[in-house]
């Protein structure tokens, strides 16, 4: 039996997405993760771990060559855990900061990135001045020796690839996207699954949550724009995220009231409810600082929802002529098209995103990439 071990995030969503596919006979999975990056406890994270067969280990510390004597324990616990579960193969799930304790085990060992790892955190750490800069300068080195030694790079977009290579002269990277579920997107009862409060509503849905870097004020003030006889009839739907009440939010939620606008904030969705939220939104819009390949917008092309991306760089195999995209960050050219999505979306769009979808962005197929990579490294 192989034994994979992912330095990840139990609380987030894409990363069980990863580990979950590879449970089986012949392979065991364990997860190990830093304990303040995590909001639940051990023993409630271990048992929604093994639903999905995952075994849980007890967590580490942050990474820190500041605090020396934690980042020594952490790194002894690691080598412990290596040495007790015979674990063969690391695959750390984001770079940031977990990359950095590849560094100190002696295993084959895979990385992944997911956007703002590589294309903003990473890139920084050469922009920072003043006392920091010494410190700086010793992670990139760091993380540049762990990128030449890993087995291989993945990243979730072409963009995420190019910059790991640009960066760090690696040729040991793939293309491979979380991808989502297709044939359950399509089969789920969205009927069934829709959200009470949704429920007779036309809606626009921002599906990322309510966070800086998704900017959800752009939508805000793009849709108070909108010609009355339309807005009037439309409700803004968001989900809250784990910050719960942070400023950010507090301040979205005052605009949203100030501006006497239509709206509904839903603290969760189960996996089925989020995918017949797309389904009956009349528009699912995104406007993030910085992004990947979303995972949102595989789903919404998915289910068959009129999707609005803002000025972003994405990969054009999937979203070139499958959706509205804006060329500007201009609230006018948002109104615009959110305009057009509500009232004459291109029927011939949603389509091609489907298709694009079943072609580029369906998980089995990308995690079955993935699984050649684990077969060929272990062999």
């Amino acid at each position: 039996m192989k034994k994979i071990l992912y330095i990840a995030n139990p609380e987030s969503i894409h990363d069980i997405k990863w580990a979950s596919y590879f449970p089986n006979a012949q392979t065991a999975v364990y997860l190990c993760y830093e304990k303040q990056n995590t909001n639940e406890s051990y023993e409630k994270l271990k048992n929604k771990l093994s639903e999905y067969n995952i075994h849980l280990l007890p967590p580490i510390e942050s990474f820190s060559l500041i605090k020396i004597f934690q980042l020594i324990r952490s790194i002894i616990k690691l080598r412990h855990y290596i040495k007790t579960y015979d674990i063969d193969l690391i695959h750390v799930l984001f770079a940031t900061p977990h990359a950095f304790w590849a560094f100190f085990l002696n295993r084959p060992f895979f990385i992944t990135t997911r956007g703002s790892d590589i294309l903003i955190v990473i890139p920084e750490l050469l922009k920072k001045s003043g006392y920091r800069t010494i410190y700086n300068q010793i992670l990139f080195y760091l993380l540049k020796v762990i990128f030449n030694k890993a087995t291989n790079i993945t990243g979730t977009s072409v963009k995420q690839v190019e910059t790991t290579k640009k960066l760090f002269n690696n040729r040991n990277t793939s293309l491979i996207r979380t991808g989502v579920p297709v044939e359950e997107i399509i089969n789920s009862n969205h009927s069934q699954h829709i959200p009470k409060k949704l429920k007779g509503r036309k809606y626009i849905f921002c599906p990322r949550y309510l966070q800086p870097i998704y900017r959800n004020e752009m939508v805000i003030e793009a849709f108070y724009k909108l010609p009355f006889e339309i807005k009037k009839e439309m409700t803004l739907v968001f989900i809250l995220g784990k910050k719960k009440m942070s400023p950010y939010q507090d301040n979205i939620i005052k605009s949203l009231k100030d501006n006497h606008i239509n709206f509904v904030v839903l603290e969760y969705l189960s996996q089925k409810s989020l995918w017949a939220t797309y389904h009956h939104a009349l528009v699912t819009v995104m406007t993030p600082l910085s992004d990947g390949t979303p995972n949102s917008a595989l789903e919404a092309m998915t289910a068959y929802s009129p999707l609005v991306l803002g000025n972003l760089s994405y990969d054009s195999d999937l979203f070139d002529n499958t959706c509205l995209r804006m060329k500007s960050d201009d609230i006018s050219e948002l109104t615009s098209l959110l305009e057009i999505a509500i009232t004459n979306y291109p029927e011939h769009l949603k389509e091609q995103a489907f298709q694009r979808v079943n072609n580029y962005g369906n998980r089995n197929i990308e995690m079955d990439k993935l699984k050649e990579l684990y077969y060929n490294a272990l062999s």
